[in-house]
């Protein structure tokens, strides 16, 4: 007996001719190529084919058998006996923004700096730096600086300069520098400090002007206002128990918002530590455990300081003034033109009032340990009465420090003068 075929499932076929199964679709199926496609017509069999092509792409390829050339960009300069290609060095350096200094550290490798990170041995920078002074590292590298002295936009040489400079400042130094005039940005360097001082004694009638885009020059006018010199002032928001930022993003964008960032954080720390413990701080009346501080921020826009703040009001620019005005008067502060400044507090913003009320309340009962910095957008005004109210309450978190330039200039009115 035949025995059956088992069949596990459905039958498919992919053409017709599969299904009929005709002796040509057999023959068609074993051929490795379609007929026609395998047979060669010249004496040249597929293996020898393959041999010759093998050959020609193996001589082809003879031809890049060479030592590759390698472009590399050599040391800057000639390094000293000191340097060890490959070991990096670090630098100590100063980064100027908008009127501020901090502290770098920059390291080098082969002569080309590389990377920067903040001096914790300074008082601007504390280990830590900014995104801005992160990225002014590209500027090094940046493919638009010039690479060669300029004339009228022309690349020239360092020798066409030292000619035409001969003769040019000869002219100037005989009419002592009448028509010169240098045009730079501010900066706190020492050296740059001495060449000033060097073209001032050689071109008496020169004129040297310094401008920044951002600048601090609203917080300079504003102290000199108040204390007669442009000192700087620096805050010690470790040592403050209340805080109000006045159009003020001294946590943010603002210049020099480093060190502030970490005594602001450095407080808030400690105060949650001592709370979590139960410890009693240093000084405390009747075993009271130290108080976290307390942040107001009035401001226009949004900023990470308003983001921070326990309480946030918005407020016009335009408006900061004469509220700063209305809570010197609840404070006792006097001050020439306080009473015109506070007459526009209460119109446009009603909650202005009741944020005074609670904010003299607040310096009162935490006099010494309350302070007020004012964003350097604000007008000189501005700054000049935070610095009255400041010294009025006996603040303990702001301290001066003098400035290199011992005579206020507005930077902004000399270049209007250059122009």
């Amino acid at each position: 007996m035949k025995p059956v075929e088992q069949k596990t499932g459905k039958e498919y076929w992919r053409s017709l001719d599969e299904l009929a199964d005709t002796p040509e679709f057999r023959k068609f199926v074993e051929r490795e190529f379609p007929e026609g496609a395998s047979e060669m017509t010249s004496d040249v069999d597929r293996r020898k084919f393959l041999i010759l092509m093998a050959a020609g792409i193996g001589m082809a390829g003879l031809t890049a058998c060479r030592r590759p050339v390698e472009k590399i960009i050599p040391a800057a300069g000639k390094l000293t006996e000191q340097v060890i290609p490959g070991v990096p060095q670090y630098y100590a350096t100063v980064y100027n923004f908008g009127g501020r200094s901090q502290g770098l550290f920059v390291r080098s490798n082969d002569g080309r700096p590389t990377k920067i990170e903040g001096n914790p041995l300074h008082p601007a920078s504390l280990g830590a730096t900014t995104g801005y002074a992160q990225a002014s590292i590209l500027d090094l590298y940046d493919p638009d600086r010039s690479t060669t002295v300029l004339k009228a936009k022309t690349a020239a040489k360092w020798e066409d300069f030292t000619k035409f400079a001969a003769t040019h400042f000869a002219d100037l130094k005989a009419k002592q520098g009448e028509g010169l005039r240098i045009l730079a940005e501010s900066s706190s360097s020492p050296s740059l400090k001495e060449l000033r001082d060097f073209v001032k004694a050689g071109f008496p009638q020169s004129k040297w002007v310094n401008f920044d885009a951002l600048s601090n020059e609203n917080e300079l006018a504003g102290a000199n206002i108040a204390f007669g010199q442009p000192v700087h002032a620096h805050y010690l928001f470790d040592k403050a128990d209340v805080i109000l930022a006045l159009d003020s993003d001294f946590l943010g964008l603002d210049a020099g918002s480093t060190p502030y960032i970490k005594a602001f954080a450095k407080a808030r720390r400690e105060a949650a530590n001592i709370e979590k413990s139960g410890e009693k701080h240093e000084g405390a009346e009747h075993g009271e455990a130290k108080k976290m501080n307390r942040l107001y921020s009035i401001e226009s826009n949004f900023s990470v300081t308003g983001g921070m703040a326990d309480h946030r009001l918005r407020m016009k620019s335009s408006q900061i003034g004469a509220f700063l005005a209305e809570l010197a008067k609840k404070l006792g502060v006097t001050v020439g033109g306080l009473d015109k400044l506070a007459g526009t507090a209460k119109s446009d913003n009603p909650m202005a009032a009741k944020w005074a009320d609670a904010i003299a309340k607040d310096f009162q009962a935490n006099k010494g340990r309350s302070v007020i910095v004012v964003g350097s957008r604000q007008p000189a005004y501005v700054h000049a009465l935070a610095h009255a109210v400041n010294a009025a309450s006996g603040a303990e978190a702001v301290k001066y420090t003098r400035s290199y330039e011992e005579k206020f200039e507005s930077s902004l009115g000399a270049l209007k003068e250059l122009v």
